[in-house]
């Protein structure tokens, strides 16, 4: 697949999340979509005046530019809606936290609450360890985020 939606450099992709490729990849699709659809339409709209015996008028280059112009500004919306989508999309930490193994910002807010409890539970066989290190952690409140109080209770409790 070639990506056109967006241009962006081998080390901008690189930096992306799995979750971040994905809409990429989505966002391309619809443009290819998109595309395939204007191509039949064309098609359509030639073979229509062309049975009506008027092809070679200027009418296909109006209709054409005009299914075109609609085309481009189906396709700008969606790499906007993308580009949007990049610019606030959640980014791990890069300063103030610690670099946790467990940080995963494609996952599900339950999903991370359960990767930080199979950590720390992994990690730490004592109870009273475990809650020093969670507290410890600086990388657990932006991750968790309304999750991080239920989860600081279920270690304060000894799980």
């Amino acid at each position: 697949m070639t990506i056109d939606i967006i241009t962006l450099t081998a080390k901008q992709y690189a930096a992306l999340s799995a979750e971040q490729l994905d809409k990429v990849r989505a966002a391309q699709l619809k443009k290819d979509g998109y595309k395939a659809a204007l191509e039949e339409e064309k098609r359509k709209k030639k073979y229509a005046l062309v049975r009506a015996g008027i092809f070679r008028s200027c009418v296909y280059e109006k209709l054409c530019a005009a299914l075109t112009a609609e085309y481009e500004e189906k396709t700008a919306a969606v790499r906007q809606g993308l580009l949007f989508y990049l610019q606030y999309a959640a980014k791990p930490e890069t300063s103030g936290g610690t670099s946790a193994e467990y940080a995963d910002y494609s996952l599900s807010a339950t999903d991370r609450v359960q990767a930080v409890k199979n950590y720390y539970h992994a990690k730490y066989t004592n109870a009273s360890e475990r809650f020093d290190a969670f507290k410890k952690d600086t990388t657990a409140p932006t991750y968790l985020g309304e999750y991080y109080s239920a989860t600081y209770d279920y270690f304060a409790q000894g799980n």
